[in-house]
This record gives structure tokens, C-alpha cells and sequence, in this order.
């Protein structure tokens, strides 16, 4: 193209702005369009805006470093993970809500073909039957959980009215002591008693020394203790000491 040829073409675009050229414009923002306007407008609100809230963020960043901090750094990064979670929890929500759009505009037809609906009903029907498989295995295990509660009641009334058979009997054997020998009955007695309060100490020695870190650091042997006293002192425990005992001596 020749330097004529483009003077020419430059020369018609300068005539067809001129006749288009609105009346009454005196610069070239009077001769844009109001959409172009109302973009430059947006454009210019947004700066501003961008503008505002930087400002207020150095108004709010300083007037918190005049005064005294009221929330510490664990409450901080406590806040900042809550609001983490809440943005993404809200950025899921949306992306669900577009893609329910989508799929709503596709089966009414104003979206995509019919390929695209045979697969989204596709899709729904292998949907449905997952879901109704979830509700059919919740109802089952809510019903296990039903057969589960009504065993651990059986279990827990047949254990009550076993210890209601043992203490009767117990209440029915110091009967027949009482009567036949009141001197056994006192010992058994004495020797409950004594089982008690062993108990008793057992569990202020072990709760004791588990309280105190120091002990357990520099006296290993207090572990040792710990172990050896997990289990409370019964009588048939005590028995099998005792019978241990003997048979050791015996040995001997």
C-alpha cells in the first residue's frame, strides 16, 4: 500500500468520525457512548473503591498499634483458620450451586443437547439408587444399633440381679456362720475390713505417686510400682498371695 493510498484511508476515518462526531461534544470523553461511559465509570469506581478500602485498612492497622493488642497470636491463627474454613465451606457452596444451575438448565433444555441430558439422567438414576443403598444400610445398622442397646440392658439387668444372688447368698452363708460359728464370721469380717482400707491406700499410694512427675523421672522404681498395683487387692487375690506364699515356704 502506497503512502497515498494510506493518507486516503486515514483522511475517510477522520470524515467518518467528524460525521459522527456527536453535536455539541466539546472533547473526546463527550464523544464516547454511554456504555463506554458507564465502563470508564465502573473502571473509575473500582479504583476508587480499591482506593477506600486501602485506606482503611491503614487507618484500622494503625489505630491497633497505637493501643494495646487485645487478642493474642493463638487466637489470631485461631480466627484466621475459622475464616479459612468459612471461605472454602462458601467457595464449595458456589461451585455446587453453579453446577445444580448447569445441570437444572441442561434437563429443562435451555442448555446443552440430548446427549448431555441422557447422561445427566443417567448419572441421576445411578444417583438415586446409591442414595436409596445409603438410606437401606442406615436403616440396618440403626436397627443393629436398636439390637445392640436392647443386649447391653438384658446384659446389664442379669448382671444386676447376679450381684443381688451373690449378695443374698452372701447374707444367707453369715447367717448360718452367726448360728454355727460367731468367730469365723468375726474374722471374715475383720479381714473385709482390712481388704478396704488396703485398698483405700492402694489407690492414695498409686494416685500419689502418678501425680508426681519428679518421682517418676528420677525413681524408676515408682513405675515399677505403678505396674505392680494396677489391679485392686480382693480377697481371692489376697488368697492367691497367700497360697503362693505357703507353697513357696513349703519349698524351702
Amino acid at each position: 500500500m502506497s503512502v497515498f493510498e494510506e493518507l486516503n484511508n486515514a483522511v475517510a476515518a477522520l470524515k467518518n468520525t467528524v460525521l459522527n462526531f456527536k453535536f455539541g461534544a466539546a472533547s473526546l470523553d463527550d464523544f464516547k457512548t454511554d456504555e463506554e461511559k458507564f465502563e470508564d465509570m465502573r473502571e473509575r469506581l473500582k479504583h476508587l473503591n480499591a482506593r477506600l478500602v486501602l485506606h482503611k485498612a491503614q487507618s484500622d492497622f494503625q489505630i491497633r498499634t497505637q493501643r494495646e493488642p487485645e487478642k493474642t497470636v493463638i487466637q489470631t491463627v485461631k480466627n484466621m483458620h475459622e475464616n479459612a474454613a468459612i471461605s472454602l465451606i462458601n467457595n464449595l457452596a458456589v461451585k455446587l450451586c453453579l453446577h445444580s444451575y448447569n445441570v437444572q438448565a441442561i434437563l429443562s433444555g435451555v442448555e446443552g443437547d440430548q446427549d448431555a441430558r441422557k447422561q445427566i439422567y443417567a448419572c441421576m438414576s445411578k444417583i438415586f439408587g446409591i442414595s436409596e443403598g445409603i438410606l437401606a444400610v442406615q436403616q440396618e445398622l440403626e436397627a443393629e444399633r436398636q439390637k445392640q442397646l436392647n443386649l447391653k440392658i438384658e446384659c446389664q439387668t442379669a448382671l444386676a440381679d447376679y450381684h443381688d444372688f451373690l449378695k443374698e447368698q452372701e447374707e444367707i452363708h453369715s447367717q448360718r456362720l452367726q448360728e454355727t460359728n460367731p468367730e469365723i464370721l468375726r474374722n471374715k469380717e475383720k479381714t473385709q475390713t482390712t481388704v478396704k482400707r488396703i485398698c483405700l491406700m492402694q489407690k492414695l499410694i498409686t494416685n500419689f505417686i502418678a501425680a508426681s512427675n519428679h518421682l517418676l523421672l528420677d525413681v524408676p522404681l515408682m513405675i515399677k510400682m505403678l505396674e505392680d498395683h494396677r489391679e485392686m487387692y480382693t480377697m481371692e487375690i489376697i488368697s492367691k498371695i497367700a497360697h503362693a506364699e505357703r507353697e513357696s515356704m513349703d519349698v524351702d
